[in-house]
C-alpha cells in the first residue's frame, strides 16, 4: 500500500511491464473512508484540526447529559451533569421554524398565475401526503443540534404503483461524509434484519445469501453500506474506464471471510441525491451548531457543579479533632447520647470546621458560563420566555427580544433559501411530471378563492347552456341566465370549502414555476409589533389630522410603510393624491373583472 500526493487513500500497486499502476476498488474506498472518519482529522488551518466523528459523539453525549469518561468519579460516586445546551437547542429550533403554509408557488409571468394557483394546491396536497411538516420540524432540530442538516432525496415505489418522492433527514449517527464537502460523498449505514432484506428480493442481488449471513450472526442484523459518490466507472461491477467519473450508488456489505465487500446493488445517477445546510458555516469542516457552541461552557459548568457538590459534601460532615491519644475513634459509634467525655490534661477536643466560604463563587462561576453561552447562542431570557428581573422596562425587554431574534431571523432566511433550492431542484420537477397527467384536484380553498372559482364556473356553465339554447332555436333571457348562475352557485356551496377540479393533461407543460419561502409572517416579534401598533393607534387617536392633512399624512404614511407592521397606507385611504387638499373621497365604482380561473371539467385553465 502507498500514499499518493499526501493523501490517505490507499492504493494497491500492480507491477505491469515495469510500470506501476495504482488501483482502488469500492471495498478499499469504503474501508478507507470509515477509518478517516473515525480516526482522521481535517486541518482547518495550521495547528487547528477537526474530527467530525468525535464532535458528533460529544454532541450525543451532552444532549443525553452524559460524560464521555463515565458517570462516576475516581471514588466511584456519581457526577452531576448540569445541562445548559438542550433547552437552547429547543429555543433555536422554535425560533427558526418554518411551516408548510410558508411555502408558496408564484408565477413568473401574469398569464401563468392560474397555473401557479393550481400548483400551490397540488403542493399542499403532496406535503400532506408525505407529512412534510414533520420533515421540516426534523430538519430544523437536526440543523440546530448537530450544526447542519443533510437531506436525502428518496424515490419510493410500491408494487404496481407510481414512484413517490420522499425527503429524508439523514441520521448523523449512521453517516460518513467528507467534512469539507458533506454533500459530495455520503456513506450511510443501515442495519437490516431478515424481513427487511427479503423485501429487496428482485431488486438487489444476493439477497438470500445476505439473509444467511444474518441468521448466522449474533446480533441478527446485517450492516449494509449505502455509498453515493462520484467515482471512476471502473468501480462498477461491470467495470469501465478508470478516468471517467460518474455519480454512482452502491449497497454493499463486507462480512465475508475474504474481506471483500459483496455488492447488493449498483446504479449510475444523473444527480447527487443529497443536499446539506449548515447552522453556522465554517470553511473546511462541517457546520457548528448550538451544542458545539456550548462545549466549553458545558464542560466548565459541570466542573464548577462537581466542585460545589464536593464542597457541600465535605461541609455536611461533622469532624472532631483531639490531641488526646486515648480518645474514641468515632463519636457516632462509640459515644452514647449525653455521655461525658474525659480528656487528659493539656489536651483538647473540638469540632473541625469543614464548611467552605466559596459556595457563592461557584454559583457566580456557573452564572458566568451561562451568560457567555447565552450571548454566543443568542438565547437571552427575553427569547426563552423567562421572567425578566423586577423593574425591567417593557421597552427594554422588547428591544432585547428583537436583538436576540435577529440572528434567528438570519438562520431562518438561510433555511428558506435552502428549501427554495430543494423545491426547485427536486420537488417541483417531480410534481410537474406527476400532475401533468389528467387528474382530479381535490383541495380546500379560502373564501376569496371559493368565490372566484364559483363565479368562474357558474358563469361558464350558464354561458355554455345558453349557447346550446340559442343554437337549438330557443329564446334566451337575462333572467334565465342569472337564475342558472345562481342555481350553479347554490349547488357548489353544498361542498362547503372543498372543490374538485378536473385538471386536463398537459396543464403544466412548458412552464417553470418559481418558489417563494416566507421567512417572516408569524415569526415576527409580537411584542415589538404590538407596541408599534399601539403607538400608531395613539397617534391617530390624539391627532386625527395625520390621516387627512396633506403634509402630515405624507409623513404618517411613510412611517407605516417603513415600520413593516403589515398596515398599508392605501388601506387607510392614504397614498393617493396626497399633494391635493383633503377632500371626501368618493367610493370607486365596482368594475366587473373576468374570473381568472375557469374550472369547467375537461377544459384547460385560462
Amino acid at each position: 500500500y502507498h500514499q499518493i500526493n499526501n493523501s490517505s487513500l490507499k492504493y494497491r500497486e500492480i507491477p505491469q511491464n515495469g510500470i506501476s499502476l495504482f488501483y482502488m476498488d469500492i471495498t478499499t474506498f469504503v474501508t478507507d473512508k470509515i477509518e478517516l472518519w473515525e480516526r482522521g482529522t481535517v486541518q482547518i488551518t495550521a495547528g487547528l484540526t477537526f474530527n467530525a466523528y468525535q464532535t458528533i459523539k460529544k454532541i450525543l453525549f451532552y444532549t443525553e447529559s452524559k460524560y464521555e469518561s463515565g458517570q462516576k468519579d475516581r471514588r466511584g460516586k456519581l457526577k452531576p451533569f448540569f445541562n445548559i445546551v438542550n433547552f437552547r437547542v429547543n429555543v433555536a429550533t422554535r425560533a427558526t421554524d418554518l411551516d408548510t403554509k410558508d411555502i408558496q408557488i408564484v408565477a413568473d409571468e401574469p398569464q401563468f398565475m392560474p397555473m401557479s394557483f393550481l400548483l400551490q394546491k397540488e403542493v399542499y396536497n403532496w406535503m400532506k401526503d408525505v407529512n412534510f411538516a414533520k420533515t421540516l420540524n426534523e430538519m430544523g432540530q437536526t440543523r440546530a443540534k448537530f450544526g447542519g442538516v443533510l437531506v436525502k432525496k428518496c424515490m419510493e415505489q410500491e408494487e404496481g404503483e407510481e414512484e413517490e418522492l420522499e425527503l429524508e433527514v439523514v441520521d448523523w449517527r449512521n453517516v460518513i461524509v467528507d467534512p469539507a464537502n458533506p454533500d459530495d460523498m455520503v456513506i450511510e449505514k443501515h442495519y437490516l434484519i431478515e424481513n427487511e432484506l427479503a423485501e429487496k428480493e428482485g431488486v438487489w442481488e444476493g439477497v438470500r445469501e445476505a439473509i444467511d449471513v444474518v441468521r448466522k450472526s449474533a446480533e441478527k442484523k446485517l450492516e449494509v453500506f449505502e455509498v453515493t459518490a462520484e467515482l471512476p466507472e471502473s468501480y462498477a461491477p461491470e467495470g469501465g474506464d478508470d478516468y471517467t467519473y460518474r455519480i454512482q450508488k452502491f449497497f454493499l456489505y463486507n462480512k465475508t471471510k475474504s474481506g471483500k465487500a459483496v455488492i447488493l446493488y449498483h446504479e449510475f445517477l444523473d444527480e447527487f441525491p443529497y443536499k446539506y445546510l449548515a447552522w453556522e458555516k465554517i470553511n473546511g469542516r462541517l457546520g457548528r451548531g448550538i451544542v458545539e457552541d456550548g462545549f466549553e461552557a458545558q464542560q466548565w459548568t459541570n466542573d464548577a457543579v462537581i466542585k460545589e457538590k464536593e464542597a457541600m459534601e465535605l461541609g455536611s460532615k461533622v469532624i472532631f479533632k483531639s490531641t488526646d491519644p486515648s480518645i474514641q475513634n468515632n463519636i457516632l459509634s462509640e459515644v452514647e447520647n449525653g455521655q461525658i467525655i474525659k480528656i487528659a490534661p493539656n489536651t483538647d477536643l473540638a469540632i473541625a470546621n469543614t464548611i467552605t466560604n466559596n459556595l457563592p463563587e461557584f454559583r457566580q462561576l456557573i452564572q458566568s458560563w451561562d451568560s457567555q453561552l447565552e450571548k454566543t447562542t443568542s438565547t437571552f431570557n427575553a427569547v426563552t420566555g423567562e421572567t425578566m428581573p423586577s423593574g425591567t422596562a417593557y421597552r427594554t425587554t422588547a428591544i432585547l427580544n428583537q436583538e436576540a431574534t435577529s440572528m434567528f431571523d438570519y438562520r431562518r432566511e438561510e433555511m428558506g433559501i435552502f428549501l427554495v433550492e430543494i423545491f426547485t431542484d427536486w420537488i417541483i420537477p417531480y410534481l410537474l411530471k406527476k400532475f401533468n397527467k389528467a387528474h382530479i384536484l381535490a383541495a380546500e380553498f379560502t373564501p376569496e378563492e371559493l368565490k372566484a372559482i364559483d363565479d368562474s364556473f357558474s358563469n361558464y356553465n350558464a354561458t355554455m347552456k345558453m349557447k346550446e339554447s340559442i343554437l337549438s332555436g330557443k329564446p334566451v333571457y337575462a333572467e334565465d341566465y342569472a337564475q342558472l348562475v345562481q342555481e350553479t352557485k347554490d349547488l357548489l356551496m353544498k361542498s362547503k370549502d372543498k372543490r374538485f377540479l378536473d385538471i386536463p393533461k398537459g396543464q403544466y407543460k412548458n412552464w417553470k414555476p418559481k418558489v417563494t419561502i416566507l421567512t417572516t409572517g408569524e415569526q415576527k416579534n409580537k411584542a415589538v409589533i404590538l407596541e408599534s401598533l399601539n403607538n400608531v393607534l395613539m397617534t391617530a387617536a390624539k391627532a386625527p389630522q395625520v390621516l387627512t392633512d396633506p403634509t402630515l399624512s405624507k409623513v404618517f404614511a411613510k412611517i407605516l410603510e417603513v415600520s413593516g407592521l403589515g398596515i398599508s397606507p392605501i388601506s387607510l385611504g392614504m397614498g393617493a393624491n396626497m399633494n391635493a387638499s383633503a377632500q371626501p373621497q368618493q367610493p370607486p365604482q365596482e368594475v366587473p373583472v373576468a374570473p381568472a380561473l375557469p374550472v369547467a371539467p375537461g377544459q384547460p385553465a385560462q
